[in-house]
C-alpha cells in the first residue's frame, strides 16, 4: 500500500492536548474522542529538568560565592529566556495516499511502526532526552505520534557544565553546520525521515514523496512550518547584524594599526559621540511616538499600538547598550592616549622651543660679534655644538628606550584589540544568555580589565625622562 510520511520538528508543545485532557480537547472540534489515542511516555517537564540538570545546578551553585549568582530554578531561567525553549516536539506521521477509507486496514501496522520509531529514539538520539510520546489516531489527517524531548549538551566551560541547547546537542550527535541549507537540525530531520521511511518499507508499505515537494499539512504541522519560516528569517537578520559588527571590528583594527608607527605620535582618537548617550524612559518614548489620534482609538487598537511601541523601545535599549559601551570604550581609549603620549608630546614641544631659541641666539651673535672676537665666539660655538652633540646622543638613547617601550605598547594594544573583539561577542550574545550568565560575564570582564590595567601601569613605570637641555 502507498503511504506518505512526515517528521516535523518544532518548539510548540501542548502536553494537555497530547494527553487528551477533557477540559482542553472538548473545545477542539477536529478531535474524535471515540477514535484511538494512547499515552506511551509522559514525564512532567519539571521533574525531567530536575533529573537531567539537578546535579549540574548543584555543582554550579557550589562554586558561587555570591548568593545572587546561584541558580534557583534552571527550568524557570530557560522559560524566561526568549531565545531558548525548555522542550521540543517532533510529530511523526504515516498517512494513506488517496485515502478512501481503507486506511483502517493497516492501522495496527502503522501503530507498530510508530511504536518502534519511539522505542529506538534514545538509541538514535542520546542527547535528546525523550519525556513524552503520545499516539493520536483521533484527528483529521491520519495517525501520528507526538514525541516531546529535551536537548542535553555537555562540556560547557561557562555556566553549568550540562545545559539544554538543541544545536550543540545535535552537533555532539555528529550533525555539524555546513551552510544555510545543511544545518544540524535539517540534517537530523532528514535522518529521522529516512529512518521512518525504512521502517515503513520493512513492513511492506511503499512510501511516496510528492513530486512538487509539497504535502498536505494538518493544523499543528502548518503552525510548525510557520515557526520554521520565522526562525529562518531571524537567522538571516542575525547574520546581517554579525556582518555589520565584523565591518566595525575591521575599522577598529585599522585604528590600532595606525598607532604602531615608531616615534610618530598618532592623531588623537576620534569620538563617535560628543556626549554620553542618554535613553528616554518607556513613557517618554510612547508619548513621542504614539499617533495623534491614539486617545480616540478603541482599547484593542491602543493595546496593539502599545505592544509595538514597547517592542520598538526594547530594540532601542539594545542599541543604546551598544552605544554606551562604545562611548565608554572611546573615553577609556582617550585616557590611555594621554597617559601614553602626553609626556612625549611635551618633550617634542620642548625640543622645538630649544631649537628655535638656539637659532635665534645664533643669528643675533652673528650680527653683533666683531672680527677681534671671532676666536672667542668660535670657541663658544664649539661649546654649543658640543652641547648639541650631547643632546643628540641623549636623544638617540631616548629613541632606543622609546623603541623598547613601543614594543611593550604594541603588545598592550594587541591585548586591547582582543578586549574590543570580546566586547563585540558579548554584545552579539547578551540577549541569548540567562540572567546568571550575564552576571558571570560582567564579572569576567571586570577581572580581565583589571589585569590589563595592571600591565599598563607596569609599562608606564618604565618611561625614561629626557635630560634637561
Amino acid at each position: 500500500m502507498k503511504v506518505t510520511i512526515s517528521t516535523h520538528n518544532g518548539s510548540a508543545v501542548a502536553r494537555e492536548h497530547n494527553i487528551r485532557n477533557p477540559k482542553v480537547v472538548s473545545k477542539e472540534s477536529h478531535i474524535d474522542m471515540e477514535r484511538p489515542h494512547e499515552t506511551w511516555i509522559d514525564e512532567p517537564i519539571r521533574e525531567a529538568y530536575k533529573r537531567l540538570f539537578g546535579k549540574s545546578v548543584e555543582d554550579y551553585n557550589a562554586k558561587q560565592k555570591r548568593s545572587d549568582r546561584k541558580i534557583r530554578s534552571y527550568y524557570k531561567n530557560i522559560c524566561d529566556d526568549k531565545s531558548k525553549h525548555p522542550v521540543y516536539e517532533m510529530i511523526a506521521g504515516i498517512y494513506i495516499k488517496d485515502d478512501d477509507g481503507s486506511g483502517d486496514d493497516i492501522s495496527e501496522t502503522k501503530k507498530a511502526i510508530l511504536r518502534k520509531f519511539v522505542d529506538n529514539w534514545q538509541e538514535r538520539n542520546p542527547n535528546l532526552e525523550i519525556i513524552g510520546a503520545y499516539l493520536h489516531d483521533d484527528e483529521e489527517g491520519g495517525m501520528h505520534v507526538h514525541i516531546d524531548y529535551i536537548p542535553v549538551a555537555y562540556g560547557y566551560k561557562r555556566g553549568m557544565e550540562v545545559q539544554t541547547a538543541l544545536n550543540k546537542a545535535l552537533e555532539q550527535q555528529g550533525f555539524v553546520y555546513e551552510n544555510a541549507k545543511a544545518t544540524p537540525q535539517i540534517k537530523w530531520q532528514h535522518r529521522e525521515n529516512e529512518y521512518l521511511t525504512q521502517l515503513c518499507e520493512d513492513s511492506g508499505l511503499t512510501v511516496e514523496h510528492p513530486k512538487d515537494g509539497k504535502k498536505h499539512l494538518t493544523t499543528d504541522i502548518y503552525k510548525l512550518e510557520k515557526q520554521k519560516e520565522e526562525a529562518e528569517t531571524t537567522i538571516t537578520e542575525m547574520t546581517a547584524k554579525l556582518k555589520a559588527m565584523q565591518v566595525e571590528l575591521n575599522g577598529k583594527q585599522q585604528e590600532f594599526n595606525s598607532l604602531l608607527t615608531f616615534l610618530n605620535i598618532p592623531k588623537p582618537p576620534q569620538a563617535t559621540f560628543e556626549k554620553k548617550p542618554v535613553l528616554v524612559t518607556l513613557d517618554e518614548y510612547i508619548q513621542a511616538n504614539k499617533p495623534e489620534d491614539f486617545e480616540k482609538l478603541n482599547l484593542f487598537k491602543r493595546n496593539n499600538i502599545l505592544k509595538k511601541l514597547e517592542k520598538a523601545y526594547q530594540e532601542e535599549i539594545s542599541k543604546h547598550k551598544f552605544d554606551l559601551l562604545l562611548y565608554e570604550a572611546e573615553q577609556a581609549e582617550r585616557e590611555e592616549y594621554l597617559k601614553k603620549y602626553g609626556k612625549l608630546i611635551n618633550l617634542q614641544e620642548r625640543e622645538r622651543q630649544i631649537s628655535e631659541e638656539v637659532k635665534e641666539k645664533s643669528e643675533k651673535l652673528a650680527i653683533t660679534i666683531s672680527e677681534d672676537r671671532i676666536a672667542t665666539e668660535h670657541k663658544k660655538r664649539l661649546d654649543v655644538q658640543g652641547k648639541l652633540k650631547e643632546l643628540e646622543e641623549a636623544k638617540k638613547k631616548q629613541e632606543e628606550n622609546y623603541k623598547k617601550n613601543i614594543q611593550l605598547l604594541q603588545e598592550q594594544l594587541n591585548k586591547e584589540q582582543e578586549i574590543i573583539y570580546r566586547f563585540a561577542q558579548y554584545i552579539a550574545d547578551i540577549e541569548s544568555l540567562k540572567y546568571s550568565d550575564k552576571e558571570e560575564m560582567i564579572a569576567g570582564v571586570d577581572d580581565f580589565v583589571k589585569k590589563e590595567q595592571d600591565q599598563i601601569k607596569e609599562i608606564e613605570e618604565m618611561d625614561v625622562e629626557l635630560p634637561d637641555c
